[in-house]
């Protein structure tokens, strides 16, 4: 056996931090148009499993990247 046998599968939990509470260096190299990006694709994934609000909401970001470019 293993150590990865007794290790708990795929946990974790999330945590939500303020945007003010991040360095400005780091906000400085944050790259929103690609943010948003990954957050369409991911709407448009939960879409096609049969959601309509996503999909607007993809679109909405998808006007938000064109807005930005």
């Amino acid at each position: 056996m293993s150590e990865d046998e007794y290790l708990p599968f795929l946990s974790g939990s999330e945590k939500r931090v303020d945007f003010s509470s991040l360095p400005e260096d780091a906000v400085k190299k944050i790259d929103y148009v690609d943010v948003l990006k990954q957050l369409r694709d991911i709407l448009l994934d939960f879409s096609r499993r049969g959601g309509e609000k996503y999909t607007k909401m993809a679109e909405e970001v998808n006007i938000l990247i064109f807005q930005n470019l």
